[in-house]
C-alpha cells in the first residue's frame, strides 16, 4: 500500500502546469520603457480615440492616440534589448502583451479582376549575431481586420532561447499600386493598433494536480493526406478544488498538420474535484517528414493559471502513389516564364488525371484563370501552365499543385483565405513552393555630371529584369521641369548589366539644372511629358531616386521665419535651403530653466519639411515651455535619430548639416 501511495504521488508530482518568471515588462506609466518608433508614428500616452468603448485610465502605445493613422504608413514601434535566458525541455518564453486594433481595408481592380488588400499589424523579432550584428526583422505573427476589446496577445519566443533580440511591432498599409489600368484602394485608414502592458515571461511546469492522459500521442507514420483522430483525457485530481478548462490549442511549426475535432466537449467547462473530460485530436499530415508538435490546455483553479502540454509525435509518408514535380519555377518577380513540371508514377493512365493550380498573392487564386483552372498532362507526362494572368500575379510568394481525378471539379479560388481541405482529400497528391520575394526593386545614381558638364548621367538598378523595365529621367532647369534624353524619346533603356546611361544636356542651359530625377518604370509604361511645365505629374514607378547639384557656395541652411515671444503659445517657424525636402528633417530643441526638452515631443522628436521647403513646430506641448529663453533647430537626415532631453542641463553632438539658435 505505501508503495502504492508513492507512485501516486510522484505520478502528480510528474504532471506538467505553466508558472511564469518575468524577463521584461512594461505598462507605459513611467515612459517609454526603452521602446521608439522606427520611421513612424507610433505614440505613448492615453489615448483619446480607437478603444473609446472601454474606459481606458492609463498610458498605452499606439500608432496614433488622437485618430486614425496616415496613409502609407511603414512604421515600427521596436523595444529596448531584450536578453532571453536559456530554458529547459520543461520551459517556454512568451511575449505577452494586452491590444486592441482596428486595420482598414480596400478593394481594387485591375483589367476585370478585383482583389481585398488588408493593412496588417504584424509583430517580428531581430536577434543579434555573436559578433553583435542586428539580424533581418523575421514575422512572427499577424493581425487583420479588428476585434471589439482589448484582448490578450500571445507569441511563443522559445526558439530564440539564450538570445538577445528586439521585437517590433509593425504596422503597414504601404498598398501596391499596380499599374495604371487599376483603380481603388484610394484611401485606406483605420484607428490603428494599440498596445499595452508588454511583458516577456518564462514558463516552467511545475506540479499541480491535474493531469491529461495519454502523456503523450503516437500516431506513428501516416500517409499525406489521410486522417486519423485520437481521445485524450482531462482529469481532476483535486479533492477539493474545482478547474475551468480554458483554451485548448495546438502550437509549433508544425500545428497546421493537426486540428482539435470537437473543442466545445472540453473547452469553457468546469470539472469538478475527481471529474474527467475527454476530446479528440486529428492528424492530417500535408507533406511528408517529422510533424511533431505539442498540445497546450489552459485552466484556471483558484484565479491561477496553468497549463497541460501534450507532445503529439507523427510522421507524413508518401505511398507508391502518383507524384507530381516541379520542373521549373519561375523567380519572384518574373511575368514571362511559365510554370514546368512532370507527373510520375501514372503509367498509361494519363487521361485519368489532370492538374490544378493555386497561387498565393494577397489571397489564393486559381491560376491559368477562374474560368479555367485546369491544366492538362501532355503524352510524355510533363505539364505547363501560365501563372501570371492576373496584374500582379509575378508577386505570389507560394504556388500549390494538386493532381486530381478528371471527373473530380476543384474549387474556383478568388483571394481566398485558405485552400479548401476537400482538394486536399480529393487530390492524389500534391507539390508547393515557396518563392521568397527578392530585395525590393531598387535605382541610383553611379554617376552625377556636376553644374557645368556635358557628360552623361549614369545609373544601374536591382532586383528587376533589366528587359522588363526602363528609366524616366527628368531634370529640372530654372524652375521647370523636363524630359531626357528629349521630349521625343522620354525613357532610357537598360543594358544587361543593369546599367544605364542618359544624356541630359540635349537643349538649352541643360547644364545648369539644379535637380535631377530618375522614376524604374515598367517597358510598357508611358512616362508623362513635361516641356518646361513647373511640376512633376504622379509618375507609376517601381522605385526612384533624386540628386540636387549645388554649387559651391550653395550649402544645405535652416532659418527661422517666425520665432513666437515668451509666454506665447503659436508655433514656432522656418525654412530650409539647398536640400531634398523629402531626404531631411528637422531636430528642434527648447531650454526652460536651466533644462533641454526635446519638441514637440518625446515621442515625437524631429519635425517634417514640406516640398516647399518649411516646416513648423510645436514648441509648447507641455509644463511652462512658453517660458523657453533659448531654442535650437538642427536640420538632420531623414534616417538619423536624435538624442532626446528630458530636462538635461547640456545637449549632446547632434549630427547635423546645418543649425540655428536664437534667445529669446
Amino acid at each position: 500500500m505505501r508503495l502504492l501511495l508513492i507512485l501516486f504521488t510522484l505520478l502528480i508530482l510528474s504532471i506538467s502546469t505553466l508558472n511564469a518568471s518575468t524577463v521584461f515588462e512594461c505598462d507605459f506609466e513611467s515612459g517609454n520603457c526603452g521602446f521608439y518608433p522606427s520611421n513612424g508614428i507610433w505614440e505613448i500616452g492615453m489615448p483619446t480615440s480607437g478603444p473609446v468603448d472601454t474606459p481606458f485610465l492609463t498610458n498605452c502605445a499606439a500608432t496614433v492616440l488622437d485618430g486614425n493613422y496616415p496613409e502609407a504608413t511603414d512604421s515600427y514601434f521596436v523595444s529596448p534589448t531584450i536578453k532571453l535566458p536559456v530554458i529547459n525541455n520543461n520551459e517556454e518564453i512568451h511575449l505577452i502583451f494586452r491590444h486592441w486594433f482596428k486595420f482598414a481595408s480596400c478593394r481594387y481592380c485591375c483589367m476585370g479582376t478585383c482583389r481585398t488588400l488588408s493593412d496588417l499589424g504584424e509583430i517580428f523579432i531581430s536577434k543579434k549575431s555573436p559578433k553583435g550584428v542586428w539580424g533581418s526583422w523575421k514575422s512572427l505573427t499577424k493581425y487583420k481586420g479588428y476585434i471589439t476589446k482589448w484582448s490578450e496577445g500571445k507569441v511563443d519566443l522559445s526558439e530564440y532561447s539564450g538570445s538577445i533580440v528586439k521585437i517590433g511591432f509593425y504596422l503597414n498599409n504601404s498598398h501596391l499600386s499596380p499599374s495604371p489600368f487599376c483603380s481603388g484602394c484610394s484611401s485606406s485608414v483605420s484607428a490603428g493598433w494599440f498596445v499595452d502592458d508588454i511583458k516577456v515571461k518564462v514558463s516552467s511546469f511545475a506540479s499541480i494536480l491535474a493531469s491529461v492522459s495519454p502523456e503523450n500521442i503516437n500516431f506513428g507514420k501516416m500517409e499525406i493526406h489521410s486522417d486519423s483522430s485520437q481521445s485524450f483525457t482531462i482529469t481532476n485530481n483535486s479533492d477539493d478544488k474545482e478547474i475551468d478548462i480554458g483554451e485548448i490549442t495546438i502550437t509549433g511549426i508544425n500545428s497546421s498538420d493537426y486540428y482539435i475535432v470537437n473543442t466545445n466537449s472540453c473547452s469553457g467547462k468546469s470539472l469538478l474535484p475527481s471529474e474527467k473530460c475527454a476530446t479528440r485530436v486529428s492528424f492530417f499530415p500535408k507533406s511528408e517528414g517529422v510533424k511533431n508538435t505539442n498540445i497546450i490546455i489552459s485552466y484556471l483553479s483558484d484565479n491561477n493559471e496553468s497549463t497541460l502540454k501534450v507532445p503529439l509525435i507523427g510522421v507524413g509518408c508518401i505511398s507508391d502513389y502518383p507524384a507530381i514535380i516541379f520542373s521549373e519555377v519561375p523567380p519572384y518577380g518574373n511575368r514571362l516564364k511559365n510554370l514546368k513540371g512532370t507527373v510520375e508514377k501514372i503509367g498509361a493512365e494519363i487521361e485519368k488525371y489532370k492538374i490544378v493550380i493555386y497561387i498565393y498573392i494577397n489571397g489564393w487564386w486559381s491560376r491559368p484563370y477562374a474560368n479555367n483552372p485546369i491544366t492538362n498532362i501532355k503524352n510524355d507526362t510533363s505539364w505547363e501552365s501560365d501563372i501570371t494572368t492576373g496584374p500582379i500575379d509575378h508577386l505570389a510568394t507560394q504556388i500549390v499543385a494538386f493532381l486530381i481525378p478528371t471527373e473530380f471539379n476543384p474549387p474556383v479560388l478568388e483571394g481566398d483565405d485558405a485552400i479548401p481541405k476537400k482538394i486536399y482529400v480529393k487530390s492524389i497528391t500534391h507539390t508547393e513552393v515557396t518563392r521568397k520575394p527578392t530585395e525590393k526593386p531598387c535605382i541610383e545614381f553611379t554617376y552625377v555630371p556636376p553644374i557645368g558638364s556635358f557628360e552623361n548621367l549614369k545609373g544601374k538598378v536591382c532586383n528587376v529584369i533589366p528587359k522588363d523595365c526602363k528609366v524616366a529621367v527628368y531634370i529640372k532647369v530654372t524652375g521647370r521641369w523636363w524630359n531626357k534624353p528629349s521630349w521625343e524619346t522620354p525613357s532610357t533603356t537598360i543594358k544587361e548589366d543593369n546599367t544605364w546611361s542618359c544624356d541630359i544636356t540635349t537643349g538649352g542651359i541643360d547644364e545648369e539644372a539644379t535637380l535631377i530625377k530618375a522614376f524604374l518604370i515598367l517597358r510598357n509604361y508611358e512616362p508623362p511629358l513635361r516641356h518646361g511645365q513647373l511640376s512633376l505629374p504622379q509618375i507609376d514607378s517601381v522605385s526612384e531616386v533624386e540628386f540636387m547639384r549645388l554649387t559651391s557656395e550653395k550649402k544645405p541652411s535652416i532659418e527661422f521665419t517666425y520665432v513666437p515671444p515668451i509666454g506665447s503659445h503659436k508655433n514656432l517657424k522656418g525654412k530650409v535651403s539647398n536640400v531634398v525636402p523629402k531626404d531631411y528633417k528637422v531636430a528642434v530643441y527648447i531650454k526652460v530653466l536651466g533644462g533641454w526638452w526635446t519638441k514637440p515631443k518625446w515621442t515625437k522628436p524631429s519635425t517634417s519639411i514640406e516640398s516647399d521647403n518649411t516646416w513648423v513646430c510645436d514648441i509648447t506641448t507641455g509644463g511652462i515651455d512658453e517660458k523657453a529663453t533659448k531654442i535650437k533647430a538642427f536640420l538632420i537626415k531623414k534616417d538619423y535619430n536624435p538624442p532626446s532631453r528630458s530636462g538635461q542641463g547640456a545637449l549632446p553632438t547632434i549630427d547635423s548639416v546645418a543649425e540655428i539658435e536664437v534667445v529669446r
